[in-house]
């Protein structure tokens, strides 16, 4: 859809950055392919792809993931040992590269691993008292995560990315994940919502920037994926989820149809 559209109306020069993103994209090299020019926030090319770069880093993962696993099954502490060498990494690579920090699987295993050894671990056990007092912690954190301000130029732990906010957001999502969510959330309203959003979140992730930059694209300006007001916002919310939808059950035919 977003390469038809870029024949159409992007200048030859961006074209050839479009299917050379594209390109990186299908070979799982996209964090890499962009790492190799420069900031993921301060572009200054048209890369209405560069939302990709974490699928690069999940792509690289799971041809790790059986390496992983055989290491797990022979040495027991073994995932949150590299979990902690790969957090200091980022931690020290941050202040030298910031690029490097965000891009590249090294500094980004750690959280994966979280997810990995809470998958791979026994149950807590606790009381349901206990559980409701560490989801409160993990709203705590989740919301402290996306309220500390993100410093795009910043080497400091705190305010650059990824830093002190990751983290944050990483233990709020291992919390959830192991606790539970009760199942008389999900049949509330708003937890049907969050069901059925999440059913095609993936296809959101997919559209959104592109979606962005292309409604904002200007001829040799770069990438530009700001809003300027709020019923744009809303109008671009909108067309993005109905897109997405619509690719998600086009998807989903086929799947039925194979």
């Amino acid at each position: 859809l977003f390469i038809s559209l870029g024949v159409l109306v992007l200048q030859p020069f961006e074209l050839n950055q479009l299917a050379a993103q594209a390109i990186s994209g299908i070979l799982g090299i996209s964090n890499i392919a962009y790492w190799s020019q420069d900031s993921y926030f301060q572009p200054n090319r048209f890369r209405p792809f560069l939302n990709l770069w974490s699928l690069g880093v999940e792509i690289q993962f799971y041809l790790l993931f059986p390496f992983l696993l055989f290491l797990q099954r022979k040495i027991r502490l073994i995932l949150p040992a590299i979990a902690v060498l790969s957090f200091l990494l980022n931690f020290l690579i941050l202040q030298i590269s910031l690029k490097t920090s965000f891009f590249l699987l090294p500094t980004r295993l750690w959280e994966f691993l979280v997810g990995m050894i809470i998958a791979t671990s026994g149950s807590l056990g606790l009381r349901k008292k206990s559980k409701d007092w560490l989801l409160v912690a993990a709203v705590v954190f989740l919301a402290l995560g996306f309220l500390i301000p993100i410093n795009s130029s910043s080497t400091n732990w705190t305010t650059g990315h990824p830093g002190l906010n990751s983290l944050l957001v990483v233990i709020a999502t291992a919390l959830i994940l192991k606790i539970g969510v009760a199942e008389r959330r999900f049949k509330s309203f708003i937890g049907k919502a969050g069901v059925k959003i999440g059913d095609f979140s993936y296809e959101i992730y997919l559209i959104h920037f592109p979606f962005l930059a292309f409604i904002n694209y200007q001829a040799f300006t770069g990438t530009i994926t700001e809003l300027n007001s709020l019923g744009l916002a809303g109008l671009a919310i909108a067309a993005i989820t109905l897109l997405s939808y619509a690719v998600f059950k086009v998807n989903k035919v086929k799947n039925l149809r194979s």
